[in-house]
């Protein structure tokens, strides 16, 4: 009995480029039914209200509590920025008007929530995010640079140095 008379001869070459293009198959398959999320690609998130660094002493600074309506805010910019452009097209006014030729255009709709966009629309949002995050963590720690605190011991109020968050560069 000849187990291999029934086989089919497949040269070398053929068997690796199906085995290439399984792979890259197998790819776009886990890159469509991964859960798309951004918050893991931004570096730096929206600094929160400086707080109580120390139960007993007034010393104030950023611990890591992210604001979520700024959070929010920069999601909703990451899904914005990829609103496709409008398509245009010649129409007229209407007849009331004069029927003068106008240009007129579709409306385009912005994605509600990141699982809508495509793996490198999300890379792109990252990108913008972190770029933003960083410029708004800057002028929001500028003017959040001192607290009020009162002791009520009766000296009043005072105005309290705020500690800057530490830098990743260690700065």
């Amino acid at each position: 009995m000849n187990v291999f008379g029934d086989t089919v001869e497949v040269p070398c070459r053929e068997i690796e480029e199906l085995k290439r293009q399984a792979e890259e198959i197998n790819r776009r398959i886990k890159e469509l039914s991964a859960p798309k999320q951004i918050a893991c690609y931004v570096t730096e998130r929206p600094l929160s209200t400086p707080r109580n660094l120390k139960d007993d002493e007034p010393v104030f600074g950023y611990i890591d509590y992210v604001d979520q309506d700024a959070w929010n805010a920069f999601i909703k910019l990451a899904k914005t920025v990829h609103t496709k452009s409008p398509q245009f097209y010649m129409s007229s006014t209407h007849p009331s008007m004069g029927g003068r030729p106008y240009i007129r255009s579709t409306c385009s709709k912005t994605p509600r929530t990141i699982e809508q966009l495509s793996a490198d629309q999300v890379r792109i949002s990252a990108e913008m995010l972190n770029e933003m995050v960083a410029i708004y963590n800057r002028y929001y720690v500028m003017l959040h640079e001192q607290v009020v605190y009162d002791p009520r011991d009766g000296s009043g109020a005072q105005l309290v140095d705020v500690i800057p968050p530490q830098s990743e560069e260690g700065e």
